[in-house]
């Protein structure tokens, strides 16, 4: 087993293993290098993001399909809001059929338990089961030949043992720059948000991929990553509560569509708050002639979000609705 303080040390050693040891294969014609299975192990789940300047990674798109799979939604605009390129990986205008997780696993349609909600009851009955198990895969995508909207996860396991929540995503099929950060992002999200439900510990992550791949355009800037200085990790604040998760999702529905901060965000504990900042942030740059500026004098993830100086929470408060 590979295990792993943070996910920088994950993209360097997983880079590194590509480039010296990845099979050449070309699905669909897409030259790429594949190493398959793959496994490793992330001691720290909170460690999820992304120091290294050189991977240049997005916690706004992170935060942003969290937030989209956290609303149980399979809306195209709402997910491309934060990375156009969505939109290059689904057969309709509108909807997201293969990869709308949070859909499957948040969806309440025609009244139904959703899956989340069995899964913590399981795990609050018999903390020793093994069934709490979420399931992500879409066979009717996946075997279809003519389907460019496909799901790559299939499942993520949820372990309760010696009073820490350990989690086991397992992917079909993972890309290891446009994929896997953001999945384990997602994935650990997920662990922790079930760990504060049920009142434990965060345990260790766990991540399986049939298989792990990189595509041929990405090989440059994977060797400039492995040739890069080692630079300090990026660890998250522990979740301090998951009872704002509602409040936070409808604060960030918000600034996404009217580029305003709702009252409410007043309400949000530091962790929800400075999730929604990074939310603000990307709302900044991606309209740079709105007045939208941070919530936090001093966020946490300054040095992963911020490109310009902070203004300060006196000037944020003035952006909020009464």
């Amino acid at each position: 087993m590979n295990e792993f303080e943070s996910m920088d040390e994950v993209q360097r050693w997983l880079f590194s293993a590509l480039l010296e040891r990845g099979a050449e294969v070309s699905p669909r014609g897409q030259t790429t290098l594949e190493l398959t299975p793959l496994v490793f192990s992330l001691a720290r789940p909170r460690n999820r993001c992304i120091a290294s300047s050189a991977r240049r990674w997005n916690m706004a798109l992170a935060v942003g399909e969290f937030s989209w799979h956290m609303s149980a939604s399979d809306d195209v605009d709402f997910v491309a809001y934060y990375m156009k390129r969505w939109r290059q990986f689904v057969d309709e205008p509108t909807r997201v059929r293969g990869g709308c997780y949070g859909r499957r696993v948040f969806g309440r349609d025609h009244g139904r338990t959703s899956q989340w909600d069995l899964v913590l009851r399981l795990l609050e009955q018999d903390p020793d089961t093994r069934r709490a198990v979420l399931c992500f895969h879409d066979s009717s995508s996946v075997l279809d030949l003519n389907t460019k909207d496909v799901s790559c996860a299939c499942t993520l396991q949820f372990l309760l043992r010696r009073g820490r929540l350990h989690a086991i995503g397992h992917m079909r099929s993972n890309d290891a720059v446009w994929g896997l950060p953001y999945d384990v992002f997602f994935h650990t999200m997920l662990q922790e948000l079930a760990a504060a439900h049920l009142g434990v510990e965060l345990g260790s992550y766990t991540h399986m991929a049939g298989s792990m791949h990189i595509y041929a355009k990405h090989l440059a800037m994977a060797r400039e990553v492995v040739a890069s200085r080692v630079e300090p990790t990026a660890e998250m604040t522990p979740m301090d509560s998951p009872l704002p998760l509602q409040a936070f999702l409808a604060c960030e529905h918000e600034v996404r569509t009217s580029g305003k901060i709702p009252a409410e965000s007043a309400t949000l504990s530091k962790f929800w708050l400075s999730l929604l900042d990074v939310v603000v942030w990307h709302r900044a740059v991606k309209f740079p002639g709105e007045s939208v500026v941070p919530l936090l004098e001093n966020s946490p993830y300054a040095h992963l979000t911020w490109r310009r100086s902070p203004l300060t929470t006196d000037q944020a408060s003035s952006q909020i609705q009464s």
